[in-house]
């Protein structure tokens, strides 16, 4: 079934699948979000897949002008690779992204449209690219003639690990990072969906959080002596942190007092919750803080809910250059009534202010957030594709260089989120999304991470709600303690 909308015809359609790769099979068909929305009352897209030793098969079958239409891919003639493996491990891996690939095709000749990453769904495109090279491919081009991302940004994701591979290098097993988590703002975004409580609803728990976090902070840094771990990175994000009264922002930071680290960043991303009293006490401590316009367009900051003026960011941004921290800076492309020429003008501001890291967002449409609840739908592809494009261009003349990035459900466009540094990458950053070190998070809604080796991973999820939080504490307490002694 399909609708007309402003983007031209949206296919709609129910999804049944067959498969053990069940959800890679829905990643790419959620993939083409606008291009296809799930509806369980349209017409049938039917998916099924076979693997056994010797061969990997899919079929589609779906009504196409009232007639079914059946494509039958078979691993013997679409990638004889497969059948040279033996390892399990390995003919899954192959297997999957055989069925990926050639369910990527399908579609795209349905929708009429090419997605930027092709058929790799993940939100790290950066760890298929270092496991092609593990298998002794030349990645950039097996991205491109294999997974059909496109050119440029198979240029982008080489580019970003080879600007990640001296850092990666350097990691050691003893290696933590910390992870502080304030999920408080002073308002909700409409593109936000984070676990994040409005200011005014928590404000009377506010005191009573922070001595939570304070132990948190003090039982993980014992766990942390008590294993022989070395802090590398400390991160304190949100929410806004800055969301915090001066006395409770310096209470969790003083933690940290005798604490050797290499790199510690606070999100200050309101300009509204930051004053010369909070950055007095950030400075003691911080490397980097993160201090986010968005957009500089005054009609786009009311339309999205944040309660700062563009004049207002500027005096805390010149304020906060006058500390020893660098500084990062986001812009979030696609917004709600924003073009190529608004991010554009947003992103020449940027530059010109010159700050250490500029981190580029596409908006992604997040269950739960206020946009998708709404059925947001006023983007023009081209106009977004343009604009990431124009992103990274002008940032590499203005010196900057693409360090981290990832990719979000939903994300407008198919595009991605990127984060470009001049000299100083904030090395947490990369630790976290390529996952190549623990982390021990604090606080409602922090998630602590331990690598084993050969790559597995175990997360430990701490309880959302701050109310929650505070009362089941010693419960969060005891769990923390046993997932670090596994």
């Amino acid at each position: 079934m399909k609708n007309q909308t402003e983007q031209g015809e949206i296919l709609e359609l129910s999804v049944r699948v067959e498969s053990e790769f069940e959800n890679d099979m829905l990643d790419i068909v959620r993939a083409f979000y606008p291009y296809i929305k799930i509806n369980p009352e349209s017409d049938e897209l039917y998916i099924k897949t076979l693997l056994n030793k010797n061969k990997a098969q899919i079929i589609i079958n779906y009504p196409l002008n009232n007639n079914i239409h059946t494509k039958k891919l078979s691993s013997d003639t679409e990638n004889s690779i497969l059948l040279q493996e033996t390892e399990e491990v390995l003919i899954k891996r192959k297997a999957k992204r055989f069925f990926k690939n050639n369910l990527y095709k399908f579609l795209s000749v349905l929708c009429g449209v090419s997605l930027p990453y092709g058929s790799i769904t993940g939100v790290r495109p950066t760890g298929l690219f270092y496991q092609l090279e593990e298998e002794g491919f030349d990645a950039e081009s097996r991205l491109i003639n294999e997974f059909y991302v496109s050119s440029n940004k198979a240029r982008l994701i080489a580019e970003t690990v080879s600007n990640q591979k001296e850092h990666l290098q350097k990691r050691n097993t003893d290696d933590i990072d910390i992870y502080v988590n304030i999920p408080v703002c002073v308002s909700k975004c409409s593109y936000c969906s984070f676990p994040s409580s409005e200011l005014k609803y928590v404000k009377n728990l506010m005191d009573s959080y922070t001595e939570k976090v304070k132990e948190d902070i003090n039982i993980s840094l014992k766990i942390i002596k008590d294993k022989g771990k070395k802090i590398k990175r400390i991160y304190f994000g949100g929410g806004t942190p800055t969301s915090l009264s001066a006395n409770n922002l310096s209470v969790l930071l003083n933690c940290f007092e005798n604490t050797d680290y290499d790199e510690f960043t606070v999100e200050a991303g309101r300009a509204d919750t930051v004053d010369k009293e909070k950055l007095d006490i950030i400075s003691k401590f911080a490397t980097r803080i993160s201090l986010n316009p968005q957009t500089f367009n005054e009609k786009t900051l009311k339309k999205i809910g944040r309660l700062t003026t563009v004049e207002q960011f500027m005096e805390t941004y010149e304020l906060a250059k006058k500390y020893s921290f660098y500084i990062n800076m986001d812009l979030i492309a696609a917004l709600p009534g924003e073009r190529f020429e608004d991010f554009e003008y947003s992103l020449n501001k940027t530059i010109e202010l010159k700050p250490e890291n500029i981190t580029i967002h596409t908006l992604s449409l997040k269950n739960g957030s206020d946009l998708k609840n709404n059925n947001y739908y006023d983007f023009e592809s081209n106009e977004v594709k343009k604009s990431l494009n124009c992103s990274y261009s002008m940032l590499f003349n203005a010196g900057y260089f693409p360090y981290y990035m990832y990719r979000q459900k939903n994300c407008i466009a198919g595009q991605e989120n990127t984060g470009y540094a001049k000299k100083f990458p904030c090395l947490y950053n990369i630790d976290m999304m390529e996952e190549c070190s623990d982390i021990l998070a604090c606080g409602a809604g922090g998630i602590s991470k331990r690598i084993f080796s050969g790559g597995r991973h175990e997360r430990f999820p701490s309880l959302k709600g701050i109310k929650e939080y505070i009362e089941r504490f010693d419960e969060i307490k005891n769990k923390k303690i046993d997932f670090f002694n596994l």
